[in-house]
């Protein structure tokens, strides 16, 4: 008789941008259906929303001092009562540069004391890591990879040369009121050119848009 394979788990998994700085810039859900994450997360310290036996290692990554994060993160992180596995890496290797760390919640697979419990469907760390790389490249398939990479490259194109300053800046990390600052320019300026940036090249968000320019080594 031939068994039947359980369903596989769809594990709820977010990209957060942090900046040199260690603020929070961006928090994004990479998992339909999921409800995002508070949206007031933007601008705190992220290593104080996480448990303090990592904060060392969080400002490791950031300070270049280490090139990977990976942790199993208690409760609460990010603000939620959840579980994460967590994979941090730097944007960069410039240390003006801020890091993306992508956190998939395996809450389905921890017991409240911790103890690993009876697997919910089919628990495989295949899954968790293609939950982390579709987070990572924010793609699905290699045919989605080809034509989005064209837009976006035909898209840099018609960027103007302060749009492609602030494009770069997102690509280091930087907030808002950081590329306000490096560009002498205001806030409200510097929020029309993210907004036209990511119109101009399609994406969803500056995550996406500060991996799009480490993927491709963009200059200005």
């Amino acid at each position: 008789m031939k068994i039947k394979e359980p369903k596989s788990v769809d594990l709820p998994t977010y990209a957060v941008l942090v900046s040199a700085a260690g603020e929070i810039i961006d928090v994004r859900a990479h998992h339909r259906g999921v409800k995002p994450l508070d949206p007031s997360l933007t601008g705190r310290a992220y290593a104080q929303e996480c448990a303090s036996c990592y904060r060392p290692a969080i400002r490791e990554l950031l300070n270049r001092e280490r090139q990977l994060l990976s942790a199993v993160m208690p409760p609460p992180t990010l603000g939620i009562q959840a579980w994460f596995a967590v994979v941090g890496v730097p944007l960069s290797a410039s240390k003006q540069s801020g890091a993306l760390f992508v956190h998939t919640d395996i809450s389905a697979w921890v017991a409240n004391a911790g103890v690993p419990k009876a697997q919910p469907a089919k628990l495989s760390m295949d899954l968790l890591q293609k939950a982390m790389a579709t987070t990572f490249v924010g793609l699905d398939s290699e045919e989605s990879k080809s034509r989005r990479s064209k837009v976006h490259y035909d898209g840099i194109e018609s960027l103007t040369a302060r749009q492609r300053e602030v494009l770069k800046l997102i690509g280091l990390g930087k907030s808002n009121v950081e590329i306000a600052q490096d560009l002498s320019c205001s806030l409200n300026t510097v929020k029309r050119h993210v907004t036209a940036v990511l119109q101009k090249l399609k994406l969803p968000n500056r995550t996406r848009a500060a991996m799009l320019v480490n993927e491709m080594d963009f200059e200005p």
